[in-house]
């Protein structure tokens, strides 16, 4: 699971904002979208509904939002693998830092750094996984010499601990681990390795490398959960060839995948440098756009946006096997 990926920058905003709209008085709907462009965090339905507005003082390049949609995480881009984690809460509009110093890389040379990135709630909205990565100066700073395992803070108290399973993959340490996702009953993580991904559970005591792509030449990165069975990946050629761009899904329990597009119900030309999908909604991104798309809107952003799902498939419209 060692090769290349894609790698996102991230921004924090200790600064103030003003919160714009907030929708109160009503249940989260299940499928939600959130996007940062510009200076504004945008929460819409997917048919594009606006629910929450945020205005920030300066773009935030990365953030999770809870699935109630109260607190927000935001990743600062201290370095080109992350920095430090800040929440935000959009009720009383108070920012509080989340990290202050190592938790994993305890004793470094100087010069070298420990960052943060790609931070997402667990679906109680309690705790936060997130990618531990080593910053180091000097031109040889590639994602091979950032690696580092995922961690999981509990909210309540702040503590963090390490997930022990991310920590030696296939004997040889951790791996760019990247983009932990919480399966929908709370008690796994999905990760994205430079290649590849594992399936953690919550507590980092066990770790299942997943068998995913056709071809053991291909590129592949997990994208979400389908139920609690089964998750959703993508394969291509290379992560930046986004025309070979392929989605399948992965049964946990047998081991087998296929081809998702029916699962998806969008056109194979939607899958081009897919980053998130769930039910008929897809996040893609190029080298100069992103895109948002579901049965009833499309939204074109600049590529220095960034956007999310909340919420995930209906029982419905998972295939049989994943439900």
């Amino acid at each position: 699971m060692r090769r290349l990926s894609t790698i996102w920058r991230f921004r924090w905003p200790l600064v103030p904002v003003t919160l714009v709209a907030l929708a109160t008085g009503q249940a989260p709907e299940k499928s939600t979208i959130a996007y940062v462009s510009g200076t504004t965090l945008t929460v819409t339905t997917p048919s594009g509904l606006v629910t929450n507005t945020v205005k920030l003082q300066q773009p935030v390049h990365d953030f999770a939002l809870s699935h109630d949609r109260r607190l927000l995480v935001t990743a600062a881009s201290l370095s080109a693998y992350g920095g430090p984690l800040a929440l935000f809460s959009l009720q009383s509009g108070q920012w509080s830092r989340l990290t202050s110093g190592p938790v994993y890389f305890t004793r470094l040379p100087r010069g070298e750094k420990e960052v943060y990135a790609d931070p997402r709630f667990s679906p109680d909205g309690t705790r936060i996984a997130f990618a531990i990565h080593l910053n180091s100066p000097g031109d040889d700073n590639d994602v091979i010499d950032a690696s580092g395992p995922i961690a999981v803070m509990d909210l309540s108290n702040h503590r963090v601990r390490v997930l022990k399973s991310t920590t030696n993959i296939d004997g040889t340490g951790p791996c760019f681990a990247n983009t932990p996702l919480w399966s929908p009953d709370g008690n796994r993580i999905l990760f994205s390795c430079e290649t590849g991904a594992g399936v953690t559970d919550a507590g980092g005591t066990t770790l299942q490398q997943l068998q995913m792509g056709t071809n053991e030449e291909l590129w592949t990165a997990a994208l979400s959960w389908v139920g609690n069975s089964c998750v959703l990946y993508v394969q291509a050629v290379d992560a930046n060839k986004f025309d070979t761009y392929e989605v399948r899904l992965l049964d946990l329990r047998t081991g087998k995948s296929k081809d998702a597009t029916t699962a998806l119900k969008v056109a194979h030309e939607a899958f081009a440098g897919l980053v998130e999908a769930a039910e008929k909604v897809t996040i893609r991104r190029t080298k100069s756009d992103l895109y948002i798309d579901t049965p009833s809107k499309h939204w074109r952003l600049p590529g220095t946006s960034h956007a999310h799902l909340t919420g995930g498939w209906s029982v419905a419209a998972m295939p049989p096997a994943c439900q």
